[in-house]
Parts: C-alpha cells; sequence; structure tokens
C-alpha cells in the first residue's frame, strides 16, 4: 500500500495527461474509454454545483466548465488522431472525422506495423483500466 501511495501523484498526473498524448496508436477500447474518462472535469463541476450557491460560486463554476469543455474539446481530437494513427491515417482526418467519429470505434486497427508505430497491444486499455482500480 506504501509504494502505492508513493506513486499516487505520478498516476493521477498520467490520468489526466494521457487523453492529451497525440502521437502513437490506440485500440478501439481504449478510445471509447479516453471519450468517457476525458469528460471527468464536467462531471466533477456538476457534482460541484447547486442552484443555492451564490453568485460568485455560479461565475467560478462556469469559468470551470468552459476550461472542462475545452479540455474534453481537445482530448477528444487528440484521441481521435491516436485512433486513425492506428487505423493508417493521417491525423489530419481527425477533422472531418469528428463528425462520423463513431466509425472509429467500430473500424478495426491494422495489425501491422505502421508509419505510426507497432499495433496497440491486445487489451491493453482493459488492463490499465483494471489495474487503476
Amino acid at each position: 500500500m506504501e509504494a502505492f501511495m508513493k506513486n499516487l501523484p505520478g498516476r493521477i498526473a498520467s490520468f489526466v495527461l494521457e487523453p492529451m498524448i497525440s502521437s502513437g496508436r490506440i485500440g478501439r477500447l481504449k478510445y471509447l474509454l479516453l471519450h468517457v474518462w476525458s469528460a471527468w472535469p464536467l462531471f466533477l463541476i456538476v457534482a460541484l454545483s447547486n442552484k443555492s450557491n451564490s453568485l460568485w460560486v455560479q461565475n467560478v463554476l462556469s469559468a470551470l466548465v468552459v476550461l472542462g469543455l475545452i479540455y474534453w474539446w481537445v482530448a477528444t481530437l487528440t484521441a481521435g488522431v491516436r485512433r486513425l494513427h492506428d487505423i493508417g491515417c493521417s491525423g489530419y482526418w481527425v477533422l472531418l472525422v469528428n463528425l462520423i467519429w463513431p466509425l472509429l470505434a467500430i473500424w478495426p486497427g491494422q495489425r501491422r506495423t505502421n508509419r505510426y508505430g507497432p499495433p496497440a497491444p491486445q487489451r491493453f486499455a482493459a488492463r490499465q483500466l483494471t489495474g487503476a482500480i
């Protein structure tokens, strides 16, 4: 338990920064998990919000919502870039694919190494998720 607590700041930083990485490749499951995980600031703000809060608290929460939306938007774009790399396409396609992002969740990646790197390990996202719990 002590070793876990020593590495806790590094684990938290990796969970916050993981959706912001745009290089490399990710599989379908990790793509979906990053979409869900990148919305954590918005879930946190909703949990903190209350109609009986004072006006200044509501203004601060509104500013945090804007920052949370920017974080979510950047995280979904970078996840889309990494998923496109897995398929073998350029990351610039994410500008168009943002309209049809569900296709990235079902389209299988290339099983061989491509110009973006080696294939994502099988069940990597599932192992990473269970290791975090």
